[in-house]
């Protein structure tokens, strides 16, 4: 595994550990472990002790291994070295020789019988170094125990342990994994899983203060060298650490349009996606669509962006084979996937059959397809030279594959003897994986090493590191096929990923915070990706930036990204002092009609964090609440408060007057979603029907641990799941394929009759209140959600619109769901309207146990053409006309300075009008006025104080 260690009480710390293992017959090890080591000098005389910290005196212990601890404190840290054979059990070393000058003799019962440990010292830094060289294969293990109350293990991505302000980190190098068990207050150290005749491998342990020994970690280089073996890798301190940068499509035939937005947006970074720039994961061949000049193709792109002043990375898939590969397809596929499961054909079968009997029970084998997430799932099989996907699996005394289809991924329908192996292929998002303990990792290492070298890229992210868990223990395997590349590179390169564990943590320059949402942004932000993933963050000392947020245009399933979402990101951005990450297509910033005012707002964001920190209150401001750019006195954001109302069929919004607040100054409005629809039987799309007496379904306490538990599935159309394909994971709706269920691009709100009778309690107690929320969740052929949620409210037949883009930012924040019940984030990300396959009911919350709900229809309403007219901003007695007309399909902005654009998807047309200006609301009261009788969705939004990004506002940053 990797490196970590415990241990501190009062005032310890452990600053020196030396250690070498060499052979003799079977095998020799030298462990030298400092016995003194002073805090903070050159020597080791009291003098050059903190009187905080006391240096640790380590020594043999019989028989239990080594210790390490102080004179004044009773903590301690106890070390014991195993080893492990090929049967994985683990032998405890113990010492048979002290020799009383720093050494001893240490035994196991089977393996490497002749193991020395000496003792030494060094300044500031103590090394473990070790080296075997064994009759057989064998694993090395060192556990470090922190012995004493009041440690604690911040992170398992780093070995660390921490004593109120004190700490000791431990490293080891890309030979060691290591696995952090905070429960236990232990850290263990081993060597590859699969065991090695000979080995070395280094440890490294610092000890001081908390702030002493972040500061070293922080300043550490990440090993990569160059040609001459020098070390050039990227610190976690850089200043490259503050450099955002935009992930999209850039290719050969885009760059001359997309490279001058880059530079707009004021991105250092450019990063590739992998499906852009490869045909597929695992060969990494080019993709000639979109880099027909292949290798020198990139090296034109990379050269084109460096000249703009831009770098370029190159996204991979960590570890992941593409069923599209050469790996895979031309007959034979490669025996180095990774199988996680196996059995034996039962009988005989011939090239045609579609059963398939096994000789056991199958019990272990996945029944579901790998769409997302990291659990075992998958149902392809190999049978010698044959890849075979059964979606039907029996369990039984001898269990059956059933509905198989034969001969898949370029392999051929054959005959297989009864005894052959039946594998299965280990999958994740629709692909294969790579079997890391084989030397395929080392080809695909060479081969994206060759490509980082060769065209100069400048940095690399590796995602979906954490699949590399089915391989074995992950504090091993998680980084081992990105060391295969990295200790290849041979040029500084800014290094992100997925998947942090200790052996991977050197080589990591700085994180994302997650992959992005496309309903409520800015909840998703708030809650999630600040609140949990930023938070978790700290603790690994590993900077992060705010990425990745989407900038998309509108489709059926998500609205298009707007100027308040990418202006509240940015006011985050600031506040927390780290930067911005954007992911997009091409396609999307043709096709967002406020990609103009995005870039210009990202380009002043991007500035304003690499050139200094904002004053403490500004940061404080900026930290909360909505925010909006303005560039008329320069760059500037201005906090926003946002009031969200509906017309409904032409009827005024209710409670739809807004009441300034004296800040507030200035105002701009949007409308979109024009549309028209009649709840008649003839208009709707049915869901459900529950019967004349309706579905009664009764209400559950709900608590963290069961929210959103399902209640109810129910099937729609003619369901049938999607076919997994080589996509990493098909978030984005103008992917996703067609596959039975509902059509309900057109049919997106949902109206819900139900009956909910009042308690006969008394209506002062707590059962009688408004409190209860349902969830009509609508689930597509690929597995993703939108959520719908219903407040119960008593009372006998009962009507309801709902909505999906109101439902989400609820869920983010109140109704979060537990993780066995549904992947939140399957909530908000694409959703293929397409292809709806079932209506799923599940409890959000419940305050009323025991009642029952009876749920009569819920049905789809049917969107069709409408128009509004004549509408107005209404502030105090002075209306402010803005369009006679607008129709389906069209969406309304009026900017703070008056101007107004309509547009139908990107296509605007603009034109000034009289608005209210600065300093003229005099907190009247704001409405809008509107004629027609289709419904809309209404935007208000206020602004207020100001922060400002010019360069005036911000200190250099050093």
């Amino acid at each position: 595994m990797s490196c970590a260690q415990k241990g501190v009480d009062k005032a310890v710390l452990l600053r020196g550990c030396f250690a070498r293992l060499c052979s003799t017959a079977g095998a020799f090890v030298s462990v030298a472990l400092v016995s003194t080591v002073a805090y903070g000098g050159s020597g080791v005389g009291q003098s050059d002790v903190s009187p905080e910290l006391r240096p640790l005196h380590c020594k043999v212990v019989f028989p239990h291994g080594a210790e390490c601890s102080t004179s004044s404190t009773g903590i301690r840290l106890k070390l014991e070295f195993l080893v492990a054979t090929a049967t994985g059990r683990l032998e405890r070393l113990t010492p048979s020789r002290n020799d009383h000058s720093g050494g001893a003799t240490w035994l196991a019962e089977t393996v490497c019988r002749s193991i020395t440990t000496t003792f030494g010292r060094e300044r500031t830094v103590a090394r473990i170094s070790g080296a075997h060289d064994c009759p057989e294969p064998v694993r090395f293990c060192v556990d470090v125990h922190a012995v004493g109350a009041g440690v604690s293990f911040p992170s398992s991505s780093l070995g660390l342990i921490r004593f109120k302000d004190l700490a000791v980190s431990v490293q080891g190098n890309s030979a060691l994994g290591a696995t952090v068990d905070a429960p236990r207050r232990q850290i263990r150290l081993c060597s590859d899983p699969k065991g090695q005749n000979v080995s070395s491998w280094t440890i490294e342990i610092r000890s001081g203060s908390f702030e002493e020994v972040k500061a070293a970690l922080l300043a550490q280089k990440a090993p990569i060298a160059d040609a001459e073996g020098r070390t050039i890798g990227y610190a976690k301190d850089a200043p490259v650490t503050k450099h955002g940068y935009i992930f999209l499509d850039l290719t050969e035939g885009n760059q001359g349009q997309l490279l001058p937005l880059i530079q707009q947006a004021g991105f250092p970074y450019a990063l590739i996606y992998a499906s852009t720039w490869a045909a597929s994961k695992g060969s990494y061949a080019f993709n000639r669509a979109t880099y027909p000049g292949g290798l020198g193709g990139l090296q034109r792109v990379v050269s084109a962006a460096n000249q703009a002043g831009i770098k370029v990375g190159l996204h991979t898939l960590t570890g992941l084979i593409s069923k599209n590969d050469a790996y895979v397809q031309g007959g034979a596929p490669d025996r180095r996937l990774l199988e996680d499961d196996h059995t034996t054909l039962w009988r005989a079968i011939d090239s045609s059959a579609t059963t398939i009997e096994a000789a056991d029970s199958l019990q272990t084998f996945p029944t579901r397809p790998a769409y997302y997430g990291n659990a075992k799932a998958g149902l392809d099989l190999r049978i010698e030279d044959e890849i075979i996907s059964c979606p039907t699996i029996v369990v039984a005394s001898r269990g059956r594959f059933q509905d198989c289809r034969r001969g898949l991924h370029g392999t051929k329908a054959s005959s297989h003897p009864a005894g052959a192996t039946i594998a299965h292929l280990a999958e994740r998002y629709g692909s294969y994986l790579v079997d890391l303990s084989t030397n395929l990792k080392d080809e695909i290492g060479l081969r994206l090493a060759q490509i980082i070298n060769q065209t100069g890229i400048d940095m690399v992210y590796f995602d979906g590191g954490e699949v590399a868990s089915a391989n074995g223990d992950p504090g091993w395997y998680v980084a081992e096929q990105q060391i295969a590349v990295l200790k290849r590179v041979q040029r500084p390169i800014l290094v992100e990923g997925s998947g942090i564990v200790p052996r991977l943590w050197p080589f990591i320059t700085r994180m994302a915070t997650d992959d992005f949402a496309a309903l409520a942004p800015v909840d998703y932000l708030d809650v999630h990706k600040i609140g949990r993933v930023h938070r978790a963050h700290r603790n690994t000392l590993i900077p992060d930036h705010l990425g990745w947020v989407a900038i998309l245009k509108e489709t059926p399933s998500y609205p298009a990204t707007t100027p308040e979402e990418i202006a509240t990101h940015i006011a985050r951005s600031l506040a927390l002092d780290i930067p911005i990450a954007i992911e997009t297509h091409a396609d999307d910033l043709r096709g967002n009609p406020y990609t103009e005012h995005l870039l210009a707002a990202l380009g002043a964001g991007n500035q304003a964090i690499r050139s200094g920190v904002l004053a403490r209150s500004d940061r404080d401001a900026l930290s909360r609440g909505w925010w909006y750019f303005t560039k008329t006195n320069g760059p500037t954001l201005r906090r926003l408060r946002v009031a969200q109302l509906t017309v409904r069929n032409g009827h005024r919004p209710i409670e739809d007057a807004i009441r300034p607040i004296p800040e507030e100054s200035a105002v701009w409005l949007r409308v979109r979603k024009v549309r028209s629809g009649s709840l008649a039987p003839e208009g709707r799309v049915e869901l459900f029907d529950g019967g004349a007496s309706g579905k009664l379904i009764a209400e559950t306490m709900v608590s963290d641990n069961n929210r959103g538990e399902l209640v109810e599935s129910v099937p729609l159309g003619s369901p049938t799941r999607a076919p997994t394909g080589s996509a990493f994971v098909d978030f984005m709706e103008k992917v996703l394929p067609k596959a039975g269920g509902l059509d309900l691009r057109s049919a997106r709100e949902m109206v819900v009759e139900y009956e909910y009778p009042a308690p006969d309690a008394d209506p002062s107690d707590r059962t009688s209140v408004d409190c209860s929320v349902l969830n009509l969740q609508l689930e597509d052929n690929r597995g993703q959600y939108r959520d719908h949620l219903l407040r119960l409210g008593p009372g006998s037949r009962q009507q309801e619109l709902l909505d999906y883009e109101s439902a989400a930012p609820l869920v983010l924040r109140h109704y979060p769901p537990a993780g066995k019940s549904y992947a939140f984030k399957a909530a908000v990300y694409g959703f293929n309207f397409s292809a709806v396959t079932r209506l799923n009911i599940r409890w959000m919350d419940s305050c009323n146990r025991g009642r029952t709900l009876r749920l009569m229809r819920v049905a789809m309403v049917k969107e069709k053409p409408g128009a509004l007219r004549n509408l107005k901003l209404q502030v105090g007695t002075r209306d402010y006309p803005v369009v006679a007309e607008l129709r389906t399909g069209e969406t309304l902005d009026v900017y703070p300075d008056g101007t107004v654009a309509v547009c139908y998807g990107a296509v605007c047309s603009r034109r000034l009008v009289d608005w209210p200006s600065d300093g003229s609301l005099s907190q009247a009261e704001v409405r809008v006025g509107v004629e027609g009788q289709a419904s809309a969705d209404i935007v208000v939004g206020l602004l207020g104080r100001g922060v400002s990004l010019g360069a005036q506002a911000v200190g250099r940053r050093q």
